[in-house]
């Protein structure tokens, strides 16, 4: 059942790395921001992981707190957006141990884990997407098998749900994606205004 009371406040996180696609970002973001006007019981942070964090087009995301720094609670959600394929692959982002360590121990606790796009590879990187069904997008579908062969990794599809990680593919579904969660949480009629 959605919830349609404002008891309950979940927070809806971005991730937020160098090389962030900013579509993937702002898409999604805007998604959560309008529902908010529309009074859904949401909060929105805005997170990184390295010293900067910015767009791939170059624009600096300022003052984002530390991911460490952010509590979560259970039903909370954690977006990823796509961020470019060459940083995702780097050892720079796949030895992010700290990084890996939050992303488990969120989900351990009943926190729901979305990605966008390219996205899918930091999951996939943690080991979250291990045995799951998965996607990306359609450009980086062949990468993502290559790379993490125990993710059965699906294409031509929008997004994916996986005990409560959620991959979707490029810019517009992650749009999709996030019109999802919000009707999950606020139903079918919340989500379509």
């Amino acid at each position: 059942m959605p919830n349609t009371s404002n008891s309950m406040v979940n927070q809806v996180i971005f991730l937020i790395s160098p090389k962030t696609h900013f579509l993937d970002l702002a898409g999604p973001d805007q998604v959560f921001f309008e529902a908010t006007d529309f009074g859904a019981p949401l909060t929105l942070e805005y997170c990184r992981y390295a010293d900067t964090a910015y767009s791939s087009s170059g624009i600096y995301f300022e003052k984002l707190k530390h991911f460490s720094k952010i509590k979560l609670n259970k039903g909370d959600y954690v977006f990823i957006p796509g961020v470019d394929i060459k940083l995702l692959l780097s050892k720079e982002t796949t030895g992010r141990k700290d990084l890996f360590n939050w992303l488990r121990k969120a989900y351990e606790n009943g926190v729901i884990l979305c990605s966008v796009c390219t996205g899918a590879f930091l999951l996939a990187a943690s080991g979250l997407l291990d045995g799951r069904n998965a996607t990306t997008h359609w450009k980086r579908v062949k990468e993502l098998k290559e790379h993490y062969p125990k993710i059965n990794v699906l294409e031509n599809v929008l997004f994916t749900t996986d005990d409560r990680i959620y991959t979707s593919a490029g810019i517009v579904a992650g749009i999709d994606l996030a019109l999802f969660v919000l009707e999950k949480m606020m139903g079918e009629f919340f989500a379509h205004k």
